[in-house]
């Protein structure tokens, strides 16, 4: 797993981490979890366990719900396409408090990037 890039957004718990694909002739390799590198390089995971992984499939100008998460965090991984992300702050005690962010996340139509 090699992270590239990680941007932090203006919530600053909110990171946007990019990492490398390896292209060849068959299509393209991407490791998204490695236990050693997310503990070296991605501090601010450190106690966090993925508990649970989903992947959903949406079709043009689709708009999923807004879910309340407490004490969870969430990691969103864009395969094909583009999508807006939204997160608004509803921790009391947060600086951020009541502070949206829309983050939009876009993939190449080409498997090379």
């Amino acid at each position: 797993m090699k992270i590239l890039n990680i941007s932090e957004l203006t919530i600053p718990e909110i990171k946007v981490i990019k990492f490398a694909k390896y292209n060849d002739d068959r299509g393209y390799f991407s490791e998204t979890l490695n236990h050693q590198v997310v503990k070296t390089e991605c501090p601010f995971l450190s106690g966090f366990t993925f508990k649970q992984t989903n992947e959903s499939f949406s079709y043009a100008n689709t708009l999923r719900g807004l879910h309340i998460q407490t004490n969870m965090g969430k990691l969103v991984r864009l395969v094909y396409g583009k999508m807006i992300d939204f997160a608004l702050d509803l921790r009391d005690e947060s600086p951020t408090y009541k502070h949206i962010v829309a983050y939009e996340l876009h993939s190449t139509n080409s498997i090379s990037e």
